[in-house]
């Protein structure tokens, strides 16, 4: 279960680092191919950690009501 959590916060942490890529490379370089292209990865990896962070809580209740 601490598996699916450090691969949750992986994935979330690289979506944050994407959305931030997005924004400089929109900014400073006046680069919207670029921009674009980090923002759709920013939504791939946010809705992957979202996924794997939902997965551990369903297994977390499962765990739970087992032991019941």
């Amino acid at each position: 279960m601490i598996f699916f959590k450090i691969i949750a916060y992986i994935l979330l942490s690289i979506g944050v680092c994407r959305l931030v890529l997005a924004g400089i490379a929109a900014m400073v370089k006046k680069q919207m191919i670029i921009a674009n292209i980090n923002l759709l990865l920013a939504m791939y990896y946010f809705c992957s950690g979202s996924f794997w962070y939902l997965c551990r809580l369903w297994e977390t209740k499962i765990f739970s009501y087992k032991h019941f």
